[in-house]
């Protein structure tokens, strides 16, 4: 029993018979906000390195405000932070959600909550979908595949994309798969779905329309995300941003200070699931809950890559538990095109 309980669920195993539960990457040091807002490339703002093939974006929706951002992939998952911002702009560069100086019903006056917020989309869409990002070999780019938070304004979501159907453009639904979850990997594909690492382009029945969504396992995700923001640069699937901005008054740390403390928002626990003997990196906001939407954006901007053809570079040599590790080998399996 305890020798099969080893090979099967090794992490079980050494909890309960050991008492030795495993460590993971939750007891190691995360970037922190100032590390992040340094890890900078030579490029300007809107600018992609050479080697990127895969541009997206990802909008995150708020009843006053939208975030957004837009990252270009080499096909190792190595990302790029191209441009980020807001609908509407705001005036100063240090803001909050609950807070903005400018907001959509200020922007679209006259417009209920859903007017306003069906007016941003088509503002930021029109602005970000339809943009051409030069890369430094001299070609132009524009957004590949993109997607919007449908968790909150489900309907409003799958009803504007329906109406623009000539983009690349998807419904987006994080589900944050806890140790108390059934494992993604134990959740069996469907007929019409195209899979990706801990997350897949679904059918999505809705009373209105027949649409595609795209649902994924933020928890994963987001571990993956803050792993890549510790990763070196030059080595496969490490996050960089934007290194400077032409029309902005400030520069170096101060630029990215504030996209810097969303991606630091949240706080990190390991839990084992007895149950199914894997371990599992919970991410919950920190209890001053700050802001955490251009996290979210970058998770987004990630998941749509892999879904559609980079490279997922697993951070885990165990394949029961959702933590990184050093180990940057990219398993066949996990590389969908």
């Amino acid at each position: 029993m305890a020798m099969t309980l080893r090979i099967l669920k090794p992490a079980v195993f050494f909890a309960e018979y050991q008492n030795e539960p495993e460590q993971g990457l939750s007891q190691r040091e995360w970037a922190d906000a100032d590390a992040i807002a340094a890890r900078v490339t030579g490029l300007k703002r809107g600018e992609i390195p050479t080697a990127c093939t895969t541009v997206t974006a990802y909008i995150d929706v708020h009843k006053s405000i939208l975030y957004w951002a837009v990252m270009a992939w080499k096909n190792d998952a190595t990302g790029y932070v191209i441009d980020y911002g807001t609908y509407p702009r705001q005036s100063k560069r240090y803001f909050s959600q609950s807070n903005p100086m400018q907001t959509l019903q200020r922007a679209h006056q006259g417009a209920g909550e859903d007017g306003s917020i069906h007016a941003g989309l088509t503002a930021t869409c029109d602005e970000i979908l339809t943009r051409e990002f030069r890369r430094d070999d001299g070609v132009n780019l524009r957004v590949h595949f993109a997607m919007i938070d449908a968790n909150w304004k489900t309907k409003l979501v799958h009803d504007f994309i329906q109406t623009r159907r000539n983009m690349h453009l998807y419904p987006a639904k994080g589900i944050g798969l806890t140790a108390s979850s059934r494992p993604w990997e134990d959740r069996p594909d469907k007929d019409g779905e195209k899979p990706g690492d801990h997350c897949r382009i679904a059918v999505t029945p809705n009373k209105t329309a027949m649409g595609f969504s795209c649902v994924f396992d933020t928890n994963h995700w987001k571990t993956n995300i803050q792993t890549g923001l510790t990763t070196p640069q030059g080595e496969p699937g490490a996050i960089m941003l934007f290194g400077s901005d032409p029309s902005a008054k400030v520069s170096g740390p101060d630029l990215h200070r504030l996209f810097a403390d969303h991606l630091t928002a949240e706080t990190s626990t390991e839990t084992l699931n007895k149950r199914y003997g894997n371990t599992v990196i919970e991410w919950r906001l920190s209890p001053a809950r700050p802001d955490n939407h251009w996290l979210d954006c970058v998770v987004g901007c990630a998941v749509l890559a892999n879904v559609w053809g980079v490279s997922s570079i697993p951070k885990s040599v165990d394949s029961v538990t959702n933590a990184a590790s050093p180990s940057y080998r990219t398993r066949k399996s996990e590389i969908f095109i």
